[in-house]
């Protein structure tokens, strides 16, 4: 459950089918779990009555994905000012483009960043790596990049600024 606060993690939310598929999913894999993890207490009293389980078989542990954020491994990338922006992917509007509908202007946008000696690198969801056809076919355009990286939550300690929208990697930086 990556997103909370922002996703909803309450029983009223379920339907009578979710649940009945639940029950019958748990039963299919032949056994119940010993623990569940949560990564706050608020959490894990509402797993606690989602799953009808002990509170004392739900762990408080954090997210495991922020982990990586507390280690001292916090180098910079460059001498940069580093910006990274990172959409949230829209399955239900997949022609909403940040970038189009509010007139980005990748040339205005690459001498602002030469001016604070600033980068601006782009990383999209996967779904969408096809935008990153945003800044044409200029070779001028040295201070903005999009970047293609398997764990971000290893990359946000070398970030100065975050860019999103409603994804929950806010809060994680």
């Amino acid at each position: 459950w990556h997103g909370t606060p922002l996703k909803n993690l309450n029983n009223q939310y379920v339907s009578k089918s979710e649940a009945i598929l639940t029950k019958l999913f748990l039963m299919y894999i032949g056994r119940q779990f010993d623990l569940l993890f949560s990564a706050t207490d608020l959490n894990k009293k509402i797993y606690s009555e989602i799953f009808k389980i002990s509170d004392s078989r739900i762990k408080t542990t954090g997210q495991p994905r922020n982990d990586i954020l507390f280690t001292k491994n916090e180098t910079k990338i460059s001498n940069q000012q580093t910006i990274l922006y990172l959409p949230t992917w829209r399955e239900y509007d997949s022609d909403y483009d940040l970038f189009f509908q509010n007139g980005f202007d990748a040339k205005k946008i690459n001498e602002y960043l030469e001016k604070i000696n600033g980068e601006l690198l782009i990383k999209f969801h996967v779904i969408e790596s096809a935008k990153n056809k945003l800044l044409g076919d200029s070779e001028k355009i040295t201070r903005i990049k999009f970047i293609d990286i398997d764990d971000i939550y290893e990359f946000l300690p070398k970030v100065d600024v975050l860019i999103t929208d409603y994804s929950s990697v806010y809060f994680d930086f």
